[in-house]
């Protein structure tokens, strides 16, 4: 008795989504059976990785590999180096590396029959039988394509079938035509040859052997979770998001590193890499992306105290994913002026995401409420402004609205670094604001929100004027006096301490007490052109004489207001003009 072997293939066309045949579904698997690992593919798996937080990483890939007649390694998958940190090595004993020699070579293989052409041209000469869109069935030996027409032999004769309308392919030949489900094709593929020298002894059949480079596609991105509970303490929570655009990770040491070391050639690929350019990253990898600056460290350092298991996207940590291992805390490092924190055990995909706790840590705080007085340009310079710079800079100088903050002293054992933070108090959400770097004994601070509960009145006049006052490098300037006040009255329930902050351009006379001054740079001083303060300063070319005559000088008042109370403070100053 004899029987028939029918397999099936599913024809891709553009048509609209309909159900898969199981004889479709049948074919697929068996032809992802039949043509895995067909083409050659030998790659250094990765094992260690540091990461910073521009998204360029340090990878040491290392392994052993089978050798050729000659002992010597070939590698496929070249790394995206960039110039100059491209180093192989050799860790096989008595073996020593010679030369790494980067080109192409031409690979054979074979691949999926994925189009009706492709299927139906592998079939040429077998009994097939062909469903159509409606429902149905032919059944005849393939011989050719003519125009949009397939060719049939037929019991009666020749059947020309529209291709438009297959669907499904059944095949009626036995295992004889199982070379049929693949075609044969050719590849250029980037090699890299490892040139060993084995000395005297005969070459091993595998070498162990490593390359280290820095890539770019591995990023990571810090974040905290501040908690209030409302007495003085704050837990602080650290958590880092893994971003991997740049190759699969599988069971790697990772070490995480905040602060960036300078790559001079970070634009520039290695000529090893037998790249052109590199891979297109995603907006994380951006060098103009806002999340690609947003992070960046003043003083580059952090560490890490703790980390008990991984979180990321459809993974299981309890182990679904068949076994594979959590990341784990190693140790912590310090190598310059750059702080490292290890985990072990980490695997993430290219293309996949990835979030980790990093430590958590109990810290002292207390609330503070910041109110920063805008400068008003002088008058002169307005007639020099388009009437929307004048908008702006008129709008900016409307009541000031002081601003709850609070003040976190770091006396946890690691330094905080900078990052997007969540302040919570009582389970809700209270704002979020960004963490900026303070080592361990420093202070840091995150602004919550405008506390209306704090009320501010304040104003500034010219008291007087001596025209032709000064005489300087052969000119005359005249001299305005002026004056300003401020005056704060706290609805709160509880007592507040407010932080005063005020610039002033010319020379101080008299203040209040508890009023204290600093003289600054107009060009340097980060506050001074800070968006509460002179944000306008670089919108008009500023004559020689206006620094030179008038010092920028910093007020600041530490003022304690008990509930109900109103508090005031003065200064005066004068200043020079032409």
């Amino acid at each position: 008795m004899s029987t028939t072997t029918t397999r099936t293939i599913t024809t891709q066309r553009p048509a609209r989504p309909r159900r898969a045949s199981a004889h479709a579904a049948m074919a697929l698997s068996i032809l992802g059976g039949m043509c895995a690992g067909a083409l050659g593919d030998e790659r250094l798996p990765v094992r260690e990785v540091t990461v910073f937080k521009d998204g360029h990483a340090l990878t040491l890939r290392k392994g052993a590999m089978p050798t050729d007649a000659r002992g010597d390694v070939e590698i496929d998958d070249l790394p995206h180096a960039i110039l100059g940190t491209f180093w192989p090595f050799s860790d096989e004993e008595g073996a020593t590396l010679r030369a790494v020699t980067a080109g192409t070579r031409t690979v054979n293989g074979t691949a999926e029959l994925s189009s009706l052409a492709d299927v139906l041209g592998a079939c040429a000469g077998s009994g097939v039988v062909v469903r159509m869109n409606d429902g149905r069935e032919h059944r005849g030996v393939f011989r050719r394509f003519t125009g949009d027409r397939a060719v049939f032999d037929a019991d009666g004769g020749t059947l020309l079938i529209p291709t438009q309308g297959i669907t499904d392919v059944r095949v009626l030949d036995r295992e004889s035509s199982r070379i049929a489900w693949t075609r044969t094709i050719e590849r250029q593929d980037d090699r890299l040859l490892m040139d060993l020298d084995w000395g005297r002894r005969e070459p091993g059949k595998d070498a162990s052997v490593g390359i280290m480079c820095v890539e770019k596609g591995i990023r990571w991105i810090p974040s905290y979770r501040v908690t209030l509970d409302g007495e003085g303490r704050a837990k602080v929570e650290l958590q880092a998001t893994l971003v991997n655009e740049l190759v699969d990770l599988d069971d790697v040491s990772m070490n995480l590193v905040v602060g960036v070391p300078t790559f001079a050639f970070a634009e520039t690929m290695d000529p090893m890499a037998m790249q052109d350019q590199i891979a297109q990253l995603g907006q994380y990898f951006e060098a103009d992306a806002r999340s690609a600056g947003a992070f960046s460290n003043s003083i580059m350092t952090q560490t890490m105290s703790r980390m008990s298991e991984r979180r990321d996207m459809g993974y299981d940590p309890v182990g679904g994913d068949g076994g594979a291992p959590s990341p784990e805390m190693g140790g912590t490092d310090r190598a310059e002026d750059l702080y490292v924190f290890s985990v072990s055990h980490v695997t993430l995909k290219k293309g996949e995401r990835m979030t980790l706790p990093v430590t958590t840590t109990s810290v002292s705080y207390e609330d503070v409420y910041l109110l920063d007085i805008p400068l008003s340009p002088p008058e002169f310079v307005w007639q020099y402004w388009n009437w929307q710079q004048q908008q702006q800079v008129g709008a900016s100088l409307e009541k000031p609205t002081a601003r709850h903050a609070v003040r976190m002293k770091n006396d946890g054992p690691h330094p905080f670094t900078t990052a997007p933070a969540l302040i919570m108090s009582n389970g809700r959400v209270v704002a979020q604001g960004m963490m900026k770097y303070a080592s361990v004994g420093a202070k840091a601070k995150l602004e919550l929100t405008d506390a209306v509960d704090i009320q501010v009145e304040h104003g500034e006049r010219e008291t007087s004027r001596a025209m032709n006052d000064t005489k300087f490098n052969g000119s005359t300037f005249h001299r305005a006096n002026l004056e300003g006040f401020i005056d704060l009255t706290n609805h709160k329930k509880e007592p507040v301490k407010v932080e005063v902050t005020r610039y002033v351009i010319g020379h101080l006379d008299e203040t209040s007490d508890g009023v204290t001054s600093q003289g600054v740079s107009p060009f340097s001083d980060e506050g001074f052109r800070g968006p509460r303060h002179a944000w306008w300063w670089g919108w008009y070319g500023w004559p020689w004489w206006y620094v030179r005559m008038n010092a920028v000088q910093k007020l600041s008042w530490d003022a304690e207001i008990k509930p109900g109370e109103c508090v005031h403070a003065k200064w005066t100053w004068h200043s020079y003009w032409q």
